[in-house]
């Protein structure tokens, strides 16, 4: 059987051994805002690079701290018990997580890329509120849309290559935070969704 050329060329990219291509690990920090909400990031990535550098795959671990001004939580669809309505209080937690990362070189030294939280644990204070007393629900699980448990935190950017070691990140982040709420009808996970703009410092080692 002929094998074409381009064929060829893809099997032998798909071959070449991970360990023949160096990996980077990647420090950064970020601040994102908008509508009186914040969240500040510190993040260390673990990436190889995959079709000659084109693409880049890996994760690491993020810790993220939440705040900002009283807004709206809406209780989880299907939640049984607690109170029923939205509760407003300025939530103020720390996430600890783990994420994945995904990256794509559009042209040298600038990329297009994203990350995900996939699981980790969520702390804070008790606030008080109209509703009862609400608490961080701590256990934090990506499962998509209203699922999640606990607070997560998302980013899809473009980074730009100032040096072999410095990089600039900027672009939006979507975030949940969650808490649980109890009353004397019981008790319900509240969440509320974001999306903020951000910019990141990155290096490079």
């Amino acid at each position: 059987m002929r094998c074409r050329p381009a064929v060829l060329l893809a099997l032998v990219a798909l071959a070449m051994p991970l360990a023949a291509q160096r990996a980077e690990t990647d420090l950064d920090i970020s601040y994102g805002a908008r509508d009186g909400q914040r969240r500040i990031a510190g993040m260390a990535s673990r990436l190889w690079p995959l079709f000659g550098g084109l693409v880049y795959l890996g994760g690491g671990a993020r810790v993220t701290v939440y705040d900002g001004d009283p807004v709206a939580f809406a209780r989880v669809d299907g939640d049984p018990g607690g109170p029923v309505g939205d509760v407003r209080f300025a939530p103020k937690v720390l996430g600890a997580t783990l994420q994945a990362t995904a990256e794509v070189e559009l042209w040298r030294g600038v990329r297009a890329g994203g990350n995900l939280d996939l699981v980790g644990y969520a702390s804070g204070g008790e606030v008080s509120t109209p509703a009862g007393t609400a608490r961080v629900d701590g256990p934090s699980l990506f499962q998509n849309g209203s699922a999640d448990r606990g607070s997560l935190n998302s980013e899809a950017y473009l980074a730009l290559r100032l040096s072999p070691n410095l990089a600039l990140r900027g672009g939006v982040s979507h975030y949940v935070v969650g808490y649980e709420i109890s009353s004397i009808e019981g008790t319900s996970r509240y969440q509320r969704f974001f999306d903020v703009t951000f910019l990141a410092v990155r290096y490079r080692f």
